[in-house]
């Protein structure tokens, strides 16, 4: 199976203007999503963003948080 692939530039734009609870909300929801895509891929069913992309995403977003100087 193919699965999404993150848009690393666009994500990047995306999270500079997000305020600090957004980005914070953003880690908590992809995180549980990766969880959720982890799980559903175990139990041998098909996902369109695997768990790698949410860790992307997560990544992304801690880089930002970081920037700020708040991680």
């Amino acid at each position: 199976m193919e699965y999404a692939m993150v848009d690393w530039n666009g994500l990047a734009e995306r999270a500079t203007g997000m305020s600090d609870a957004a980005l914070r909300g953003a880690i908590k929801d992809a995180s549980l999503a990766a969880k959720a895509a982890w799980d559903l891929e175990r139990a041998g069913n098909a996902v369109s963003k695997s768990q790698g992309y949410y860790h992307d995403e997560i990544s992304v977003f801690r880089t930002e948080l970081s920037r700020r100087g708040l991680v």
